[in-house]
């Protein structure tokens, strides 16, 4: 491997998110990937890993740091490096925007977990399943989970202050 780190793109429940290797087999995404993934600007992130690192000052984990990278087998890569972030960083940063309630941040979770639940049982009962599969099968539970929430709505009712959930189409909640 040469000095400069390989790029990848992996899907996970649809989202195409470009990835990066470095010469010491450590993985690595941009800091504008790991945005993109909730549908956030990269300065969102920044702001993240300033309170992180001062927070956690001694954790090498929220080192950011350029990565010279080498052009991929499509010809891609005008870019000759990339402002990178762990892995790990990347999805605690997925996770703290979840609990801030910001949607496009779940099924990013609730994929990965599913994926890392069902390749564990697969590696434990000796099945032997292609990647297009898990994710053909992530996106299948995504969709599933999408369509099943896409009618709930919160109205609040100015006169009284109170919320109320109500939801449109194939299901329908109790009014109280």
């Amino acid at each position: 491997m040469s000095g400069k780190a390989k790029r990848a793109i992996i899907t996970v429940a649809g989202i195409d998110v470009e990835v990066f290797q470095l010469p010491t087999s450590e993985y690595r995404m941009s800091q504008s990937q790991a945005a993109k993934i909730v549908k956030k600007p990269r300065n969102s992130l920044l702001r993240f890993l300033a309170i992180r690192s001062r927070e956690s000052f001694t954790d090498k984990r929220y080192e950011c740091y350029e990565i010279p990278i080498e052009k991929d087998w499509k010809g891609r890569g005008n870019r000759q490096s990339v402002e990178s972030i762990s892995l790990d960083v990347a999805y605690e940063y997925v996770v703290l925007e979840l609990q801030k309630h910001n949607p496009d941040a779940l099924p990013f979770v609730i994929a990965c977990g599913q994926e890392t639940l069902h390749r564990r049982c697969d590696t434990a009962f000796e099945v032997v399943k292609t990647e297009a599969q898990y994710e053909q099968q992530t996106i299948s539970a995504y969709d599933e989970y999408r369509q099943s929430r896409e009618y709930l709505i919160t109205i609040k009712f100015p006169a009284t202050g109170s919320n109320r959930e109500v939801t449109f189409g194939k299901q329908s909640l109790p009014e109280q």
